[in-house]
């Protein structure tokens, strides 16, 4: 509590400032996984309207992939799909019961892994790839066409999401990744549709992390550049998020619970295309770009996408040592580098190739789903668990009464937006959601004519 007095002429008028915290989720712990691919797909390869073919346009996953990746202690799942065949026409239910029955199937047979793999302890983390014209990693885009398009809306990003979220808003295991390497668009644009689907994500009441790349198909070493953006004034995807919501305002969660998800390989090109190794230390080069810039605004940062081919040797040192390199790194930053999933693993029979592109450690037995490829050889020591918990949040709850206000004015580490602003007896309480360890500063200030006595609560 803290009292403002009013200054001589009237009795001493108390001001209740109620300070609650409760545990909101277990213990931080980062997190260590692999893309699960396969139910992305070009949406121009099947019928609009017969919708795709099971074991012909994507693979049913047999159960026992996921065991595999249990038995490595693998403890996330990036498990992409395609926009286009979860939502066959913008605006559609999820799931549509009046939609053909391959598109029940393709929901049907999705939601039945995340099921099995968030049953055995693994995190899921949902996202969408889409294809663009020529059938390529098109990012945000529903039919080749991009989002904010008079053909694509805003809004029609923001209920596909809203839709999502509510199917999966009770599985605490489940996480969403806005949509796989936006690229070839307005950064401005782009960061205005990922606001619109947080809002609707939170709309349903689902309270799980949000993660959000960038422009430039999300390339953590391109995180400060522009060259992406195609407005005639070209922003970064920092200037991006700091200004979602108009100049000097950022990017916004009510939760505080959303992150950066950005993408890296270690050939020349930093594409994947290639099994060269530029260097030792090139995946913590190219990535401190963004983590530095998402620690000194108090963001966390998901790398979505790292890999390498296993039995590179040249220059001087091998794979391995660039593998060992890139987790000392990962290792040493804890607080701010949440987690990372390996490219990629998929069905034995789909997704066999250990070398560009694709760095495959999907099992290499098609019959018994075992057997290690080069690239799980080298990698499975780093995996560390089955569990991949959401960090601690607290909720901190201020409630005013009288004349005056409480605004949050500095937490540490620094976050923004401020969750309390400007806090009066009109606004009943209010409330904000930090990480534990946070510090959180609040400024009362006194009514005409009342002065500050003291807190209590």
């Amino acid at each position: 509590m803290f009292k403002l007095i009013n200054d001589c002429r009237f009795a001493a008028l108390g001001i209740l400032l109620a300070l609650s915290l409760s545990h909101a989720a277990s213990a931080q712990q980062q997190f260590r996984g692999v893309n699960l691919v396969g139910m992305e797909m070009d949406y121009a390869a099947y019928s609009q309207t017969n919708g795709p073919v099971a074991g012909t346009n994507y693979p049913v996953f047999d159960t026992r992939l996921i065991d595999y990746f249990v038995s490595k202690k693998v403890g996330a799942i990036r498990l992409l799909f395609s926009w286009e065949a979860m939502q066959p026409h913008l605006y559609d239910p999820i799931p549509n019961a009046a939609a053909n029955t391959n598109y029940q199937a393709y929901f049907n047979n999705y939601k039945r892994v995340i099921d099995y793999a968030t049953g055995k302890g693994l995190q899921v983390i949902i996202e969408p790839w889409d294809a663009d014209s020529s059938g390529g990693a098109g990012g945000g885009r529903w039919r080749g066409n991009v989002i904010g398009s008079t053909q694509v809306p805003i809004a029609a990003f923001a209920d596909f999401w809203n839709k999502m979220a509510a199917v999966y808003k009770n599985n605490a295991l489940v996480s969403y990744g806005l949509i796989n390497e936006p690229n070839n668009q307005s950064t401005t644009t782009w960061f205005q549709a990922a606001q619109a689907a947080i809002t609707a994500i939170r709309s349903t009441g689902s309270t799980q992390r949000i993660f959000v790349p960038g422009n430039g198909w999300t390339g953590a070493s391109d995180w400060t550049n522009n060259w992406y953006d195609t407005d005639r004034k070209q922003i970064s995807n920092a200037d991006g998020w700091l200004n979602a919501n108009g100049t000097g305002k950022p990017l916004s969660d009510p939760l505080n619970n959303m992150a950066i998800e950005v993408h890296t390989f270690v050939d020349p090109e930093g594409s994947g295309g290639s099994t060269a190794i530029v260097s030792v230390t090139v995946a913590r080069e190219r990535i401190a770009t963004t983590l530095n810039w998402a620690t000194a605004h108090g963001i966390q940062v998901y790398l979505g996408q790292i890999g390498m081919y296993a039995g590179f040797q040249g220059n001087g040192f091998t794979a391995a040592a660039a593998w060992a390199n890139f987790i000392s790194y990962f290792n040493a930053n804890p607080n701010s580098f949440l987690g990372y999933t390996w490219w990629a693993a998929g069905d034995p029979a789909w997704w066999p190739d250990p070398g560009a592109w694709h760095f495959s450690v999907s099992p290499t037995s098609r019959t018994t789903y075992t057997g290690d490829t080069v690239n799980m050889q080298m990698i499975q020591g780093d995996f560390n668990s089955n569990v991949a918990p959401p960090p601690v949040k607290y909720t901190l709850t201020v409630g005013v009464t009288g004349t005056g206000s409480v605004s949050e004015t500095a937490t540490n580490p620094p976050a923004t937006p401020a969750q309390i602003a400007n806090c009066t007896a009109s606004n009943g309480t209010c409330s904000g959601n930090y990480a534990s360890g946070t510090s959180v500063t609040l400024s009362a200030t006194a009514g005409t004519g009342y002065v500050f006595a003291g807190w209590s609560g």
